[in-house]
């Protein structure tokens, strides 16, 4: 769970840390990528995160789509 921090009137949520298992033909790809771009690993997984959260209709279709052919 996220701690608050208050400060100048305003509140700040930290960021959470989350701890995943991934294929390592997965890993291998996202660390090329962070590699192209610059980033780290943990910024360009939260970002990709964040973006499929972000086309919320795109993602729900997606899990629907897997956990049907299950």
């Amino acid at each position: 769970m996220a701690k608050s921090r208050v400060g100048h009137n305003t509140q700040f949520k930290a960021p959470a840390r989350i701890s995943i298992t991934i294929p390592e033909s997965v890993n291998e790809r996202l660390i090329a990528i962070s590699r192209e771009q610059g980033r780290s690993l943990s910024n360009l997984a939260a970002y990709l995160l964040e973006w499929a959260i972000s086309n919320e209709p795109n993602c729900h279709a997606i899990l629907s789509e897997k956990q049907s052919s299950e």
